[in-house]
């Protein structure tokens, strides 16, 4: 509908420039430290798999993806898991990494966290038997649907709270928060009491179809 709106732009993996060690830029103040690199690397010819071997980094990244705020998902999981960081942080691929500059990153957040979406990502998105695969094709589809600024506050200062009780203990119960943000989350997308019902349903049976 007019409200939904799909998850972009991401930011993705795109090559950087892979130096030479021998030529290292003129700010690298380290020619020892890259003799030993390249001395360890050595060692190594005849099994790095790197398009860019022996010394290129594989698949590298652009340094821009770990900074700033940005929502972390486990590729493949038993339960969807989206995590929010305003740190520098740098991660493998076994992570995807959401930026956007469209909607509040700490509401998306949240919703991305809700029953709604797993309910989604289970019947929408990609599954290897009962684990998920979070893949960028079923997160840019997901229909995110904007709430007016009153109601996203109230969704991110709930999802504030598990974030408290759990910072101060990791087995805090934190059920009765989880299920009001979700109360909100079926609100805000129109879902009827027996669209709710299934998607209870859903979690309560182990994402079984």
């Amino acid at each position: 509908g007019q409200n939904s709106l799909p998850l972009d732009p991401f930011l993705f993996a795109r090559p950087l420039a892979v130096r030479s060690p021998f030529r290292p830029p003129r700010s690298f103040r380290y020619p020892l430290l890259v003799f030993n690199i390249k001395k360890h690397l050595d060692k190594f010819q005849d099994i790095i798999t790197s398009v860019n071997k022996p010394y290129g980094l594989h698949r590298t990244r652009e340094e821009e993806i770990f900074l700033g705020q940005k929502i972390f998902s486990i590729r493949k999981c038993a339960q969807p898991s989206f995590c929010l960081v305003d740190f520098p942080a740098f991660v493998s691929r076994s992570f995807l990494i959401i930026k956007t500059s469209r909607v509040n990153i700490e509401y998306l957040n949240a919703i991305l966290n809700s029953k709604v979406v797993s309910f989604w990502l289970h019947n929408k998105g990609k599954m290897q038997g009962s684990n998920y695969q979070i893949d960028k094709g079923p997160l840019i589809n997901i229909p995110i649907r904007q709430a007016v600024s009153d109601i996203q506050n109230k969704i991110i200062l709930l999802a504030k709270n598990i974030i408290i009780k759990k910072s101060k203990d990791k087995a805090a119960d934190v059920k009765e928060i989880e299920s009001q943000i979700d109360q909100m989350v079926y609100k805000l997308y129109g879902l009827t009491d027996e669209e709710i019902k299934i998607i209870e349903g859903k979690e309560l049976t182990g994402n079984q179809k």
